[in-house]
């Protein structure tokens, strides 16, 4: 059982992966030292990021709203 999962894993990695881990591992020592550096840059970071969570979630729920009224009427594109 091991062999087969061994076998049917993808090695070596895709560029993709290889090149996202080099990313995080270069970068996470310099975000380290800018939320050490500059407290008030990475407070206003963290409120940024909160107001695009809200946003996303905001719009999501406009959709749905307007999404349920349309729901309850079929679409007959013209025809009788």
């Amino acid at each position: 059982m091991v062999s087969r999962a061994v076998c049917a894993t993808h090695w070596p990695p895709s560029p993709d992966a290889t090149g996202n881990t080099l990313w995080y591992v270069i970068c996470a020592p310099a975000w380290g030292a800018v939320t050490d550096l500059r407290p008030l840059l990475f407070q206003a970071i963290k409120l940024l990021g909160a107001a695009y969570l809200i946003w996303l979630g905001a719009g999501r729920v406009w959709k749905s709203r307007h999404a349920e009224k349309d729901a309850h009427w079929p679409k007959t594109d013209g025809k009788p």
